[in-house]
C-alpha cells in the first residue's frame, strides 16, 4: 500500500502479512487485527499514541517508525520488533527478543519475559516494564558490561510489581556473557533480514 491505511478489522487463521508506505491507523475503537502472527514492515507509524493497533495476536514480527499497540491475546511473541519509541500493552504475557527501540515502555496483565526466558531488549533511551500480576524480566544488549567482566547484566522484578529503569540501570547480575553475546549476533541478523527485505520490496517497486 502506498498511502496510509485506515484498519476497520483484518481476520486471518494463520499469517497476515502487511507493507505499508505510510501509518497504519484504526478506523474505530473496535477494529481489530487478529489472527496467529502478522509479519509488517511499516514505512509510518504503527499505530497513535491515544488510539493503539487494537491486535489478537499470537506471534509479531515489525519495522516501523513509532509503535502503538494494545494486544489482547493470553500471550504476545515478539519475534522482533523495531522502532523509535514503543508501547505495548497487553492484556496476557510478553514474551520475546530483538525488541530495539530508542524508548520502550511495556504494560503487561501477566508476566513480560520469564525468568528463565528473558525479554531480549537493545533500548538506548528509557526503559519502562511493568506487569500487574506477573513479574518482570529483561535482558538489555545495549547495558552489556565491558569485555572482560564477565557479567550479563540482567533486570528481575518481583512478581506483581512494575519497573520504570532508564536504560536497564542498577539491574541483577549474572555470570553469563555468552548468552549476551549471541543476543546481539541474533539481533544483528535479524536487523540485515529486514535491510535484505527492504532492498527487495525498492527493487521490485521500481521495476514494476
Amino acid at each position: 500500500n502506498a498511502e496510509d491505511l485506515i484498519i476497520d478489522s483484518i481476520h486471518a487463521d494463520e499469517e497476515i502479512k502487511l507493507d505499508v508506505n505510510g501509518d497504519i491507523k484504526m478506523k474505530d475503537q473496535n477494529s481489530i487485527i487478529s489472527g496467529e502472527r502478522l509479519e509488517a514492515i511499516i514505512d509510518g507509524n504503527f499505530g497513535e499514541k491515544d488510539a493503539p493497533v487494537r491486535t489478537n495476536l499470537d506471534k509479531i514480527l515489525l519495522d516501523a517508525e513509532d509503535i502503538f499497540i494494545y494486544n489482547i491475546s493470553d500471550r504476545l511473541d515478539i519475534e522482533g520488533m523495531h522502532g523509535n519509541d514503543i508501547d505495548l500493552t497487553a492484556k496476557g504475557d510478553v514474551s520475546g527478543k530483538d525488541i530495539v527501540a530508542h524508548n520502550l515502555a511495556i504494560q503487561a496483565n501477566g508476566n513480560a519475559g520469564y525468568k528463565d526466558d528473558p525479554l531480549r531488549i537493545y533500548v538506548t533511551g528509557n526503559v519502562n516494564i511493568d506487569s500487574l500480576y506477573g513479574g518482570v524480566y529483561y535482558v538489555n544488549g545495549y547495558r552489556l558490561p565491558f569485555e572482560g567482566t564477565g557479567e550479563e547484566t540482567i533486570s528481575t522484578i518481583s512478581s506483581g510489581s512494575g519497573g520504570n529503569n532508564e536504560g536497564g540501570r542498577g539491574c541483577a547480575r549474572t555470570q553469563d556473557t555468552s548468552q549476551a553475546i549471541m543476543y546481539v549476533y541474533l539481533m544483528l541478523l535479524s536487523m540485515a533480514v529486514i535491510l535484505g527485505f527492504r532492498k527487495r520490496r525498492n527493487v521490485f517497486r521500481t521495476t514494476k
